[in-house]
């Protein structure tokens, strides 16, 4: 089963959003909106068992989907201090 979106959008960094934001911080915002769409396109409608089947040993889908998300869990703890000040517009040396 597939997503269930009927338009096809272009990727996040050509719609002009987040014009608000400064040039990295928005590259960085329009990775994870690309990631986050093409998740739900190609993992929408796979049950619990499909995204942890493990055809012929190798990894589920679901690994690196966990992996993925712990990650960016321990980055944006890390780095959301100085991420935010550089979304709204202040230097840091």
């Amino acid at each position: 089963m597939r997503c269930p979106r009927k338009e096809a959008l272009p990727e996040p960094w050509l719609r002009g959003t987040l014009g608000e934001v400064s040039e990295v911080p928005r590259a960085v915002l329009h990775a994870l909106e690309l990631g986050r769409e093409d998740l739900w396109k190609w993992c929408f409608g796979l049950s619990d068992g499909q995204l942890n089947a493990r055809p012929a040993g190798i990894a589920s889908v679901a690994f690196p989907i966990r992996h993925i998300a712990r990650s960016l869990d321990r980055s944006v703890i890390m780095r959301l201090p100085s991420f935010l000040l550089v979304c709204i517009g202040v230097q840091i040396i």
